[in-house]
Formats: structure tokens, sequence, C-alpha cells
């Protein structure tokens, strides 16, 4: 959904149609169908019974697992509070330099760079979901050759 979304950005500026209220009504639904379906899954016992999260995982792989998923949560929170920081400085900035308090000699607003923005969504996207295989990469150590021994 987030490639879909950053693909009608980029193309905008050729194709008007991808922006148009219609477009954007129906990525609006497709969006919430996704998310409700999501939810739903998330949410119901059955799902979480079978999902088999932690099935026939040793319990170092558990908690490597569970430290990776943790990690990855932590780092995209930080991100997301460190992204509305800037946008808001970014926005407060603009609100001051329109209002005439505060006069920033800039030659033209503060404005998004839209393709620019869809780019970044899109590779922000997959860094999201490969981020706990990159924590393990990052902090798994090898097996010494006693080790791997026993664990045959």
């Amino acid at each position: 959904m987030v490639q879909i979304l950053g693909a009608m950005i980029l193309y905008s500026e050729q194709y008007a149609l991808l922006t148009s209220p219609l477009m954007l009504g129906l990525y609006a639904g497709v969006m919430l169908m996704v998310v409700a379906s999501g939810v739903y899954a998330v949410t119901n016992r059955v799902f979480l019974r079978f999902s088999g999260a932690n099935s026939g995982l040793q319990e170092w792989e558990a908690k490597t697992q569970d430290d990776a998923y943790s990690f990855a949560c932590r780092i995209i929170l930080k991100g997301a509070l460190i992204a509305f920081l800037i946008v808001s400085i970014f926005g407060a900035l603009q609100m001051l330099g329109m209002t005439g308090w505060m006069n920033f000699n800039l030659s033209e607003s503060l404005v998004l760079n839209f393709p620019g923005m869809a780019a970044l969504t899109i590779i922000l996207t997959y860094v999201i979901v490969l981020l706990p295989t990159l924590y393990i990469a990052w902090t798994l150590k090898p097996l010494s050759e006693d080790e791997y021994d026993l664990a045959l």
C-alpha cells in the first residue's frame, strides 16, 4: 500500500487523475479494508493460537527473536518521534515567517518535495520490515566449535 501511494505521488505531475478525489477515495477504501483485515486477524484468538510465532524455536532462538522485534519497535518509535519533532519545528518556523513575527530572509516558502518524500517512504518501509533481521545479523555471535559440537 505504501508503494502504491508512493507511485501515485511520484506520477501525479504526469497523470493528474492519480490525485483526483475519486482515486484518493479508492485508495483510502482499499487501505481501510487492508488495515481492518489486519486488525481482525491479529486480534482473533484463532490466529494467535495457530500463528506459531515462537513454536518450534529453542529458548535462545525465541529470546533472540523477541529481542529483535523489541529493538525494531524502539527504533521505529524513536524515529517517528524525531520525524514529528522536525516537521513540527519546520511548521512553527513557517508559521512564524508567514505571520511576520520573524524574518528568515527566505526567497521562497518551505515546501515538501513530494517525489522525494515518496521515495523516502518506500525506502523506510523496506528498512522497517528488515529491521529485526538486521538486528540479528549485527548482534548474533557465531558459535564456537565447542558450542557447535554440543548443539549437534
